[in-house]
């Protein structure tokens, strides 16, 4: 009842709740990328919004040099486009009519540079952001790692989720024209549910103005969850405010057909959006970022399938060794919460066998409101750490309907917290060795960490000899139960796990006949090295109450 209310309040005229104010800029927003279908490794879009019919013009003054040059008029000038648009929910009486949008792209910057910016209308208003390491750049991006990714979910827009943007760029909000430098994350991902406006676009102005102040100083890249499929009622037409908001990382034109939600409760749906920022993929550093969306059909004969299977099959290994995925329905959810969902079940019966395949070494998800790890899994089996992928649920980002703490015992589980907000942090150290943190909003240090061991490194071992013996790991809820399960599961595996990836190499080649022609990238052979075991207990900070200024 505590944390209702508390949540009730949060959500009560906070700071960012306010009309556009006249003709001056904002919810300036980062992303990294270029416009469809043009190549870049360094591009940049620039999106922000002021009222409708201004006058302001897109064009962004850009320095290199300091913020001085861009507030005199120096620096060079980019041109981009203007528009609006409207939206019409049932809920609403009269139809929204957006602010003038303007989006810029950027393609000629260079890597690791910091630059200095102003949109018009604001021109002494000026803000720095550093560009990202370029594709298999391996240099270290930190004092401590090659490159830092901060993760989230679920974030909406209450005092919660202030605090969670707020400890993923602590920097941001008193920045001014200064950068933030390399301590913090190169960039930021959000795996999907944003503004929880749920068919009001005045909350995406604010969810724009609430993240614009670390949006505008570093890249923060997304993709739709399912509060943001808002169909229009009019056109029929999903994601309506999300896909007129923001770009991302666009390789593929976008495609959109009208259609509707059959079932709320379990996500089935006959709507299309492929291509634009639906789905997409980038690389930094060493590193290959795969986006996807839970939303629009994932089955074998999908679209969406048939890129990523292209994606991952045709993926430089050597020069990005590392691949992450994101998507918003957990495909490893231990809450009570979110279970038997159609578009989560159909994407993780057609996906999974890829991630496993292809050497995906994790797999964030959101949806679920709380935070969840799981042991290396591929379908349901343990495995030894640096022998599956790992799957993380990171859904806690502080949205208003609150937190989801009821689990249920399960032995791929390693970690879970349904009692507080936070964000997480993807650290890569080098071709064969990462960590994911996760930090609590109300702890100074991470609760939950492990050593991440890229699956690429994998030897060639049978799949009796990858699986673990979990009596060893840390939490094992079931006790000697699990060890029992997990003494047969090893030997029904030899005859089971096998033939399952067998049928899903052959499932995806009957889908894909580009497949059978196109020769798998295998990374580059180091000198290899002992497989690192996870510690047999996870060692959690029980800090004190984190009283720093959030």
């Amino acid at each position: 009842m505590l944390r209702g209310l508390l949540t009730t309040l949060a959500v009560l005229a906070p700071a960012w709740a306010a009309p556009l104010d006249g003709g001056v800029p904002e919810q300036r927003h980062l992303a990294l990328g270029v416009a469809a279908n043009v190549a870049s490794s360094n591009g940049v879009a620039i999106t922000w919004i002021t009222t409708l019919g201004a006058g302001s013009s897109a064009t962004v003054r850009l320095s290199s040099t300091s913020a001085a040059e861009v507030q005199s008029g120096g620096g060079k000038v980019y041109t981009g486009q203007k528009y609006d648009y409207s939206y019409v929910d049932e809920r609403h009486s009269v139809p929204y009519q957006s602010g003038d949008i303007f989006r810029v792209f950027i393609t000629d910057l260079e890597p690791r540079t910091t630059y200095w910016y102003a949109v018009d209308g604001a021109p002494t208003d000026v803000r720095a952001f550093t560009t990202v390491p370029a594709a298999g750049d391996g240099t270290k991006f930190s004092d401590s790692s090659v490159l830092e990714i901060a993760v989230m979910g679920d974030l909406g827009q209450t005092e919660f989720s202030e605090q969670t943007v707020n400890r993923v760029c602590p920097r941001c909000a008193t920045a001014g024209s200064a950068p933030i430098g390399n301590s913090d994350a190169a960039f930021a991902i959000i795996v999907g549910d944003l503004a929880y406006a749920d068919g009001d676009p005045e909350r995406w102005d604010e969810w724009g103005r609430l993240t614009e102040p670390l949006a505008s100083r570093m890249p923060l890249m997304f993709f739709p969850g399912n509060h943001e499929i808002e169909i229009d009622e009019d056109t029929m037409v999903p994601f309506v405010n999300y896909r007129n908001r923001y770009v991302m990382s666009q390789a593929q034109d976008e495609i959109i057909t009208p259609g509707e939600v059959f079932d709320w409760h379990t996500y089935d749906f006959n709507f299309t959006y492929e291509g634009g920022s639906s789905y997409y993929s980038f690389d930094v550093g060493r590193a290959h970022f795969v986006m996807l969306n839970t939303y629009v059909d994932t089955t074998v004969d999908s679209q969406q399938y048939s890129w990523l299977l292209n994606d991952l099959t045709t993926l430089n290994r050597t020069t990005t060794p590392w691949v992450f995925a994101f998507l918003h329905g957990p495909w490893y959810n231990s809450n009570h919460v979110h279970q038997n969902e159609v578009a989560t079940d159909n994407s993780r019966a057609a996906m999974e066998p890829l991630m496993e395949q292809y050497d995906v070494s994790m797999v964030f998800s959101g949806h679920v409101h709380s935070y969840e790890r799981s042991h290396p899994v591929f379908e349901d089996v343990v495995f030894e750490a640096g022998q599956a992928p790992i799957y993380v649920v990171v859904g806690d980002g502080g949205n208003h309907e609150g937190l989801y703490s009821d689990f249920s015992p399960q032995h791929w589980t390693a970690y879970h917290n349904g009692s507080s907000y936070g964000h997480g942090r993807i650290k890569i150290f080098n071709d064969s060795v990462a960590t994911w943190e996760w930090f609590p909003n109300h702890l100074a240090t991470a609760e939950d960490s492990v050593a991440v061991t890229n699956l690429a490194q994998r030897s060639l071992q049978s799949d009796d000899d990858k699986k673990v013996d979990t009596d060893t790991r840390e939490g094992d809820i079931l006790g000697g139960t699990v060890v029992v399960v997990v003494f047969v599961s090893m030997i029904v595996a030899a005859l089971v796990v096998t033939y399952r990836r067998r049928k899903a190499f052959l499932k995806a080649t009957d889908h894909d006949p580009l497949i059978s022609s196109l020769d798998r990238d295998e990374p580059s052979s180091p000198a290899a090295s002992p497989r690192t075991e996870e510690k047999s207990d996870i060692e959690i900070a029980r800090n004190e109450d984190f009283d720093g200024e959030l």
